[in-house]
């Protein structure tokens, strides 16, 4: 009598799953990656923007703090214990740029009933959320437009002179602030 022998065939690579990588991501924003493969993962690696080959396991995390400001590419190459290998590239966009806050108004006021206003740029989004300090204290918020004046309205009531300033932050957590005025 002969022995019946079962053998699986393997063609199918195994499969690459990333998390994290929507949107505009901060300057040190988790990525998720997930190798799967019903016979087995053998070896894992990555790569940014084409650099060293990086070695990994078949789920890891790792953050945007080695990628470039703007635009990056993720490459993850993994290769099955049948020897499929599959490779994806993904592109991902880092901001590690603060925005840029410039006071416009008023220069100097005694005035209970001031308009702050201010201009604030930043490369990716259209809108910030921003803060109006007075003597170092946050009194009042708004969303401040990308390239527009904005205005913030507040009523004080110290006497004499006090200095503010406006701090913004952008969607990826990087925050610029003004100059200060007197």
């Amino acid at each position: 009598k002969s022995a019946v022998q079962t053998y699986t065939l393997d063609t199918h690579a195994p499969s690459i799953h990333v998390t994290g990588i929507q949107g505009v991501l901060g300057p040190s924003s988790p990525i998720g990656i997930t190798i799967t493969d019903e016979s087995g993962v053998r070896d894992v690696s990555y790569s940014i923007n084409n650099g060293v080959l990086i070695g990994g396991t078949t789920t890891m995390e790792i953050d945007t703090s080695a990628f470039s400001d703007g635009q990056n590419i993720l490459r993850v190459t993994t290769t099955d214990e049948a020897g499929n290998t599959k490779s994806e590239s993904f592109s991902i966009l880092v901001d590690k740029s603060a925005p840029q806050v410039v006071l416009s108004a008023p220069l100097h006021s005694t005035d209970v009933h001031a308009k702050f206003s201010f201009t604030v740029v930043d490369t990716y989004d259209a809108s910030l959320d921003c803060s109006l300090f007075i003597d170092g204290v946050s009194v009042a918020n708004t969303e401040g437009v990308n390239g527009t004046e904005n205005s913030i309205f507040y009523n004080h009531s110290f006497l004499g002179a006090a200095s503010w300033n406006v701090a913004c932050q952008d969607d990826a957590g990087n925050s610029g602030s003004s100059t200060s005025w007197t």
